[in-house]
């Protein structure tokens, strides 16, 4: 009983069912065709929005491209311009190392000029004080207040004659004895020195070397008997007449000079200068015999010392040896 009523209530809810199911397919088609219409407009417009993104992108690629021609060209004129700056920098500095370098060169030369000036400066304020310093000379001279200039005058003669036997060492026949009667600074020592130079082989005349012995033993006793050049040939000339020719004052500064040299030749000048004193009459019996005093102090400190030792035999008399002895 049930069951037929259900069927009944089935039969007759269907035709609702359907209808109501036919409704809604009704409208779901509606809904299916409006979306399919607004899925074709959208597709327009996707046509169309592709089509101007197309458009977009060829003009933004020419713009792109124009932007990368105008940068490239820009670029292109910046690295010219940057290229001709440093070719012109490089021009520059080649320019100012050829300045710099002519420029320490004009400054070397204004720093020579410079010093050439200073130099003739000093030069001519040299020869000025020395025109000065004569010119004074001259008028103390004049005015016979001072005896320098004849002095000056003298010594410039001295060194002019003995220059001369340099040249011409036999010119000492008629130059010896115009210095044998001055009295010659020892400052001239190294000109006499550079005249007795090789005398052996330049003399005409051997006995001219007496004159240059003379010369040594009164003006520069101690300078020659230390010098190499001169001190062979006095030692082995040395003879009683260049004692004999000799004068007080001579005798006075040469027994000195002997005894000073004494340590180096033994004693045999000193010996040979006591020796010839003692045949010297002037010498021998001069109530001043103060000028033997050194000899009499060298003995003193030298008791075993006989001088004679390289003395002539025929000058060791009795006589001689007991004068000695007294001294």
């Amino acid at each position: 009983m049930n069951k037929i009523k259900i069927f009944i209530c089935v039969i007759f809810l269907l035709p609702m069912f359907a209808f109501a199911t036919r409704l809604e397919y009704k409208e779901l088609d509606q809904k299916v065709d409006l979306l399919t219409e607004r899925v074709f407009l959208r597709e327009g417009v996707y046509d169309k929005l592709y089509e101007e993104s197309k458009n977009i992108k060829l003009w933004s690629d020419a713009i792109l491209a124009g932007l990368l021609v105008v940068l490239g060209v820009f670029i292109e004129s910046r690295y010219k311009r940057i290229l001709s700056m440093k070719e012109a920098i490089d021009s520059a500095k080649k320019v100012m190392s050829k300045t710099s370098e002519e420029f320490k060169r004009v400054e070397g030369l204004a720093l020579a000029s410079s010093e050439s000036c200073k130099e003739s400066i000093k030069t001519a304020s040299e020869e000025r004080n020395k025109v000065e310093e004569l010119k004074k000379e001259i008028e103390d001279f004049l005015n016979d207040k001072s005896g320098e200039f004849y002095k000056r005058i003298r010594h410039e003669e001295d060194r002019s004659l003995l220059q001369r036997l340099v040249e011409e060492p036999n010119d000492i026949e008629n130059i010896g004895n115009i210095l044998l009667g001055r009295k010659i600074n020892p400052v001239l020592f190294p000109v006499f020195e550079q005249a007795c130079e090789n005398l052996g082989s330049k003399l005409e005349k051997k006995n001219s070397i007496a004159d240059y012995i003379s010369l040594a033993i009164q003006h520069f006793p101690l300078e020659s008997l230390k010098s190499g050049t001169i001190y062979p040939f006095l030692s082995s000339n040395f003879r009683q007449s260049h004692v004999n020719c000799m004068f007080l004052p001579d005798i006075k500064s040469f027994i000195p000079a002997v005894i000073e040299f004494s340590k180096e030749d033994k004693g045999l000048i000193l010996n040979k200068t006591v020796a010839y004193i003692y045949k010297v009459e002037r010498f021998k019996n001069n109530p001043d015999q103060s000028f033997l005093d050194p000899v009499k102090e060298y003995k003193a400190s030298n008791p075993s010392v006989l001088f004679e030792e390289g003395v002539e035999a025929d000058l060791l008399t009795l006589e001689y040896k007991e004068w000695v002895s007294g001294l």
